[in-house]
């Protein structure tokens, strides 16, 4: 009796077993639904949710991301197929922007993802005490994650704040008359690089000689003052727009292209140098491109991109909203094609 109970308790439950392992066999697998992207939490988080969309898009599309240190120290014919160097430039505007720009790059990419250029002590500003201690403060955040921090500077500003020179106040069209009779600007590559020289075709009337040697000076003693006041080493600049009339005639990208300078020993480089060109496209946010909201819109190459952080902020794609942006620039697919630059920042 006790054996043949056995024996049919164990035949119960080998039934239930089998009858359960079938019905989990016939149940197909649930499919949890696609999540979408909450826009709204992401901006919470991180406070740019173009930006983040626009880094988590190209990493897919595998982008490798760098800062200007380790671009200028790379082997450039070593350089990734997909290699954006990031640049932000820093102004008054730029500073809320920027720390979540850096959140960005911290949860994607991690340090070293990207060189801030800070407009810190800029002779247009350097009168706001509350700013620059803003500016100082930003700085040391970034320090904190080993972010590269270097000066966005006006070359111009600094040398007619220091200088006083003779033509400070002559008129743009004065200006560029006496620049195109006495001056010509010439693209030279050499054994040290290639960089650009102006030549003094008779007279230097406007004293670019002097004013060369004095911006060496000036440089120094502004890098000096950038080290003191942030602990960091001011190596190399981005050079930002300027309202003076010299700089309808000399830009500040070309006077720091110069060879003179470049061989001084006051910077490294300016991220505008001709050489810089010859490596990577220059893709800039200044005409609000479409390509900000649309990042499948840059094609596979190696760019330097100009990143302002409060106009990622700011940006609406174009839908005929109040606030929407007008998108024109182009997107350049070759590091060979012609690059289109705005100097004014």
């Amino acid at each position: 009796m006790f054996v043949r109970l056995k024996t049919l308790l164990t035949g119960l439950i080998l039934f239930t077993s089998l009858s359960c392992d079938k019905a989990a066999e016939a149940t197909p697998p649930v499919s949890k639904p696609k999540q979408k992207i909450d826009e709204a939490a992401i901006k919470a988080k991180f406070g740019i949710p173009v930006y983040f969309n626009f880094i988590e898009t190209l990493k897919k599309e595998g982008f490798v991301f760098w800062d200007f240190d380790k671009f200028y120290k790379s082997d450039k014919s070593k350089l990734p197929e997909k290699l954006i160097v990031i640049r932000h430039d820093i102004h008054s505007r730029d500073i809320d922007g920027g720390v979540n720009a850096n959140k960005v790059e911290k949860y994607f990419i991690g340090s070293r993802a990207a060189t801030y250029f800070v407009m810190y002590e800029d002779p247009t500003e350097e009168y706001d005490s509350g700013l620059q201690l803003q500016y100082l403060k930003f700085i040391a955040s970034l320090n904190q994650d080993t972010v590269d921090v270097q000066p966005h500077i006006s070359a111009n500003d600094l040398y007619i704040a220091n200088a006083n020179p003779s033509w400070k106040n002559k008129d743009p069209y004065e200006l560029k008359e006496l620049f195109d009779k006495y001056y010509e600007v010439k693209k030279i590559s050499d054994s040290h690089g290639l960089g650009t020289e102006i030549i003094a075709k008779s007279v230097d009337t406007l004293h670019l000689k002097q004013m060369n040697t004095k911006l060496i000076e000036i440089l120094k003693a502004y890098n000096a003052k950038w080290e003191k006041a942030t602990g960091l080493k001011a190596k190399y600049y981005a050079s930002h727009g300027s309202k003076v009339n010299i700089n309808t005639v000399l830009n500040n990208a070309v006077v720091l292209d110069q060879l003179s300078l470049l061989r001084s020993g006051a910077y490294e480089f300016d991220t505008y140098n001709s050489w810089i060109a010859e490596h990577l496209i220059y893709l800039s946010d200044n005409s609000i491109p479409s390509w900000i909201g649309k990042p499948t819109e840059v094609k596979p190459g190696r760019y330097q991109l100009l990143m302002h952080p409060w106009v990622w902020e700011n940006y609406t794609t174009p839908s005929g909203a109040a606030h929407s942006y007008t998108n024109s620039f182009p997107v350049p697919t070759s590091n060979k094609q012609k690059k289109r630059v705005s100097y004014y920042k």
